[in-house]
């Protein structure tokens, strides 16, 4: 599970490329509580979005060239483990906002 070869399927890097649509959708809002801001960022780009990734890459097996990874490594049940626990740890977090909240993450997830 700790494999660095799962944490590269994470592409945590590669998740960052949604900032902007964060950010845009940060500009319209009527309320900026920077607790919350924080936690829904961290939520979204540091948990939910890899773990989407690593979870779409175990059942890929890609081979080829994907998104942030030029040549993918060989995946391990290790990283669907690793892609769950990041989940929960999104979903934990959203449930610090709120049960709406997380369980907009868990339908995304």
């Amino acid at each position: 599970m700790f494999k660095i070869s799962n944490w590269k399927h994470l592409r945590i890097p590669f998740s960052f490329y949604l900032m902007p649509v964060y950010f845009f959708a940060l500009a319209l809002t009527p309320n900026h509580n920077p607790e919350r801001i924080l936690l829904v960022f961290v939520a979204l780009h540091l948990f939910l979005y890899p773990s989407s990734n690593g979870y779409n890459s175990y059942f890929d097996k890609d081979e080829k060239s994907i998104g942030g990874l030029r040549n993918p490594p060989k995946v391990s049940e290790g990283l669907y483990y690793l892609s769950v626990i990041f989940l929960g740890i999104a979903l934990g977090l959203g449930l610090q906002i709120n049960l709406e909240f997380a369980s907009m993450l868990f339908v995304y997830g």
